[in-house]
């Protein structure tokens, strides 16, 4: 008989089930929204020394993300309301969501308490654009501006299906109505492979002031060369 054992004990346990461990994080998850895949993997390996895949960790914190929130599809069935309850919330707000076929398109909110204080901050408009992550592809944009202390200021944000000359325009457009609409000048900074042209109302274009002055003015020569009209010399104002 046996009585020595060298056999290596393993915390490896596939009957872990990724239903279950959702069931008993849940209630540590919801009091640590910022819990990693890493997290959840170190809070198993902690109280029960078994030790999951990250991919099963993941799906753990998908499954629990989903009961606190919603499915992914879920929340955007009630975006719509989401929309509204920020105008109700916020008079003055502008909560705006597109959509094509009954599939969302595009969202774009700003809050009075932003807009209307931008007044107080430098004449100066920010604008850049982020990739989303996770199972959405679309991409946010913001505005913001600098206040007096130098710190970013938000003005207004989006999130669109992509970035392109036509959806910048429609979230500019929405931001200078918000501001007060069209001022009499603009400035703006621009990535080397942009035109700026490509992004500012026709009347700031290079064409149109070629129209306005697409008629020639001819200088006159000398005095000597002038033709003679025949009619009576004038006589200069009295002194």
């Amino acid at each position: 008989m046996k009585t020595q054992h060298n056999c290596t004990r393993s915390f490896i346990n596939a009957l872990a089930l990724r239903k279950w461990l959702t069931e008993k994080l849940l209630p540590e998850i919801m009091k640590k929204p910022t819990m990693s895949t890493r997290d959840i993997l170190s809070e198993v390996r902690k109280t029960w020394r078994l030790e999951i895949s990250l991919d099963k960790g993941y799906a753990v914190r998908r499954m629990a993300f989903d009961k606190i929130h919603g499915t992914y599809k879920e929340q955007y069935a009630r975006i719509i309301d989401y929309a509204a309850k920020i105008a109700r919330r916020n008079p003055g707000a502008t909560s705006l969501v597109t959509h094509a076929g009954g599939r969302f398109e595009r969202m774009y909110v700003s809050f009075p308490a932003c807009t209307n204080n931008f007044r107080y901050c430098r004449p100066l408009i920010c604008v850049d654009r982020a990739h989303l992550k996770g199972h959405n592809t679309n991409q946010i944009l913001t505005a913001v501006g600098r206040d007096a202390n130098g710190q970013f200021f938000p003005i207004a944000i989006a999130m669109v299906e992509k970035e392109c000359q036509k959806i910048w325009l429609w979230f500019l457009g929405l931001v200078l109505e918000d501001l007060g609409g069209r001022q009499a000048s603009i400035s703006a900074i621009m990535k080397k492979q942009h035109d700026p042209a490509d992004y500012v109302d026709d009347c700031y274009k290079p064409s149109t002031f070629l129209k306005h002055y697409s008629g020639e003015v001819h200088g006159t020569n000398s005095p000597n060369q002038w033709p003679v009209t025949g009619l009576a010399p004038l006589l200069p104002p009295p002194l």
